[in-house]
C-alpha cells in the first residue's frame, strides 16, 4: 500500500513556519524561566527575593564546582552593577 503523501504535498509557508517556531520558542522560554526562578528561590536562603554574594557563591559552586570563589564574586559584582542600573 503506497503513501498518499509525497514530497510535493508536504509544504509549509514561511509565515506558518515562523509562527510554529515562535510558538515553540515561547514554550521553551517559559519553561526556562520557571527553572531559573526555581533555582534562584532555592538559593535565596531567607526568601527575601534578593541574592547575597554568599548565596550566589553557593549557587555557582553547586552549578559548576570548578568555579572559584573569586570568579563567583567577580560575576556577582558584574551582575549586581547591571541590575543596579535597571
Amino acid at each position: 500500500m503506497g503513501s498518499l503523501l509525497t514530497d510535493s504535498t508536504l509544504q509549509i509557508s514561511k509565515a506558518r513556519y515562523l509562527e510554529l517556531v515562535m510558538e515553540e520558542w515561547r514554550t521553551f522560554l517559559q519553561a526556562q524561566k520557571r527553572d531559573i526562578m526555581a533555582t534562584f528561590n532555592k538559593y535565596d536562603e531567607n526568601g527575601d527575593g534578593v541574592m547575597t554574594l554568599n548565596e550566589f557563591t553557593i549557587l555557582m559552586k553547586d552549578l559548576e564546582p570548578s568555579v572559584s570563589p573569586r570568579d563567583s564574586a567577580n560575576l556577582f559584582m558584574r551582575v549586581s552593577s547591571i541590575s543596579a542600573r535597571l
